[in-house]
């Protein structure tokens, strides 16, 4: 039986690394938008369907996250909801303030999440380049960039 959250469930079951959390407010469920609801992040995503991945913050300066106060609160809010990254977009002046007026220390479950994050050690880079798919690879990318063979034809008058 397959429920709103089934599309969920598979992406976490086939090793989702990561989620945005939007600022977008379902009154019947909780009074702040999921993005600051531990209801949501720490009860639905972690809890029933069992995510281990990272969870960015959508951008703390937009102005659906305004509901929870200053770019400080903001990112104290989150963080207390649950999520790992906190995004500030084109903002400066609320990034100098946000890393100025955040005292807060990462809990060691997020610091893990991210260190998983980075991913794995792959091929080293001299072997990666000798590679037949990196060949491959490069000549496909080459094909793309290459402009497309033109041919004007024209008609008889």
């Amino acid at each position: 039986m397959e429920d709103d959250l089934t599309p969920y469930r598979r992406l976490i079951a086939n090793g989702l690394p990561a989620v945005m959390v939007a600022h977008v407010l379902f009154p019947a469920e909780d009074d702040v938008p999921a993005s600051f609801s531990a209801r949501w992040i720490r009860g639905v995503l972690r809890g029933e369907l069992r995510f281990q991945g990272v969870v960015f913050t959508d951008d703390l300066s937009m102005a659906g996250a305004g509901v929870v106060g200053d770019i400080v609160a903001r990112a104290r809010r989150a963080l207390a909801a649950g999520c790992d990254v906190l995004v500030v977009c084109n903002d400066r002046a609320a990034v100098i303030r946000l890393l100025d007026g955040l005292d807060i220390e990462p809990e060691p479950a997020s610091q893990l999440r991210l260190v998983r994050l980075r991913g794995r050690d792959g091929l080293p880079r001299e072997q990666l380049l000798a590679s037949q798919e990196w060949s491959r690879c490069q000549e496909y990318l080459a094909r793309c960039a290459a402009p497309p063979a033109l041919r004007l034809e024209s008609g008889s008058t």
